[in-house]
């Protein structure tokens, strides 16, 4: 091997596990700047699928940094061993997984906004759905070339992690699949949630009492349309910037720098989104004993058909807090 390009691949190398530290140092620092929360809202409260969510989306990306920051962290001089971590990270143990567990989140917050209508429903699961597998596919073609293009270099020289060498036509192509995938899915979940901010304020308008919700409904609602729009533009300006960096900017090791990020966005989008609408929950009930909100909020509580009103008559505010975590 040429030693320039030696010396290249072991700087860019260092650059990458420095990106993955930053991204494991990030994650850590949310958990402590929201513990106090999460012991409140979480971990206080009763097993449901919302606090699964929560623990899923917290600890299991937690799990994945730790992961690849312990590989990274040394020289690996089996090839067997690289080739399953790089199987696992390409798949169930990259970024894939903390980014579905958002779009589910996401989805449950749309299809209380829209008033548990089962076309939306049917509609955000099967956008859900086919994108995570489309995201797998392009995730599970990257993993096999990467097992057979595993690499051990001379363990003298302290290359940590494991290298790879990869087609750069077929990984752009693959890669092009799974982030296309996420990208579409955040769009599709974005422009919902402006559809049904624009059916509200349209509804309220020609009953003529946009002032009384807005000054009703304010807490809640903008603790939903809040966080929504935000994690929106966190996903995609880091979606945006990871695939930029995987197909024009950078070659080789320096292509993946910012996947760890990826997780790390996505598991404070999935937790921020839950523990900020309890938190807001909590406050509306203990503020005023007389609003909408009810001790379920968060829970996936069920209701009869009676409750489930065509928009836009359903009070938005009683079908966010009987259905969201």
């Amino acid at each position: 091997m040429d030693p320039n390009a030696l010396l290249k691949i072991i700087g860019d190398t260092h650059i990458v596990a420095q990106f993955q530290v930053a991204a494991l140092s990030a994650l850590c620092y949310d958990i402590l700047l929201t513990l106090d929360q999460e012991i409140q809202y979480i971990w206080k409260k009763r097993w449901s699928w919302p606090k699964i969510l929560y623990l899923l989306a917290r600890y299991y990306s937690l799990l994945q940094l730790l992961v690849v920051f312990i590989t990274a962290s040394k020289p690996q001089t089996s090839k067997k061993l690289c080739q399953l971590y790089l199987l696992y990270y390409t798949t169930f143990g990259g970024a894939a997984i903390s980014m579905m567990i958002l779009y589910v989140i996401l989805c449950v917050r749309l299809d209380a906004l829209f008033g548990r209508q089962r076309r939306v429903r049917y509609f955000l699961w099967v956008v859900t759905i086919v994108g995570f597998i489309v995201e797998i596919l392009g995730s599970v073609l990257i993993a096999v070339d990467a097992f057979h293009g595993v690499r051990i270099l001379d363990p003298s020289m302290r290359l940590y992690g494991c290298t790879v060498k990869l087609d750069p036509r077929r990984k752009t192509r693959f890669m092009i699949i799974a982030w296309t995938a996420s990208l579409m899915n955040s769009t599709v979940y974005f422009l919902l949630l402006v559809y049904r901010v624009y059916l509200e304020v349209t509804s309220s308008r020609r009953q003529g009492r946009l002032a009384t919700i807005l000054s009703s409904f304010t807490p809640l609602f903008n603790a939903c349309y809040r966080d929504g729009f935000i994690c929106y533009l966190a996903i995609e300006v880091i979606l945006i910037a990871t695939t930029a960096m995987s197909f024009k900017l950078t070659a080789g090791p320096l292509s993946a720098a910012l996947i760890p990020f990826v997780t790390f966005v996505s598991s404070t989008c999935s937790t921020r989104l839950i523990l900020h609408l309890r938190d807001t929950a909590e406050r509306s009930m203990s503020s005023d004993s007389t609003t909408a909100v009810r001790r379920t909020t968060m829970d996936f509580a069920k209701t009869s058909r009676t409750d489930r009103i065509p928009l836009p008559r359903t009070d938005p505010l009683e079908t966010i807090s009987s259905t969201l975590a």
